[in-house]
């Protein structure tokens, strides 16, 4: 089984993607498997980045469909 992440940058230059990846990851786990796959901008942005588990939300995970990396 795998879960679906949405990672959120803030900030007025803020940005975001999502990672699915395997159930083993949480909330926070996910963001250094972001930062280890360079998928930030700049690796100081993991400090500030947040992750949602947005598996069970089908509209979330359609609204980030062309920016989701698989790991």
């Amino acid at each position: 089984m795998s879960k679906v992440f949405s990672i959120n940058v803030p900030g007025k230059h803020g940005y975001s993607f999502a990672v699915q990846c395997d159930d083993s990851y949480d909330e926070e786990s996910v963001i250094d498997l972001a930062l280890e796959n360079g998928l930030f901008e700049e690796d100081y942005d993991a400090d500030y980045a947040i992750g949602e588990d947005i598996t069970d939300s089908e509209y979330d995970r359609n609204a980030f469909a062309s920016c989701t990396h698989t790991l």
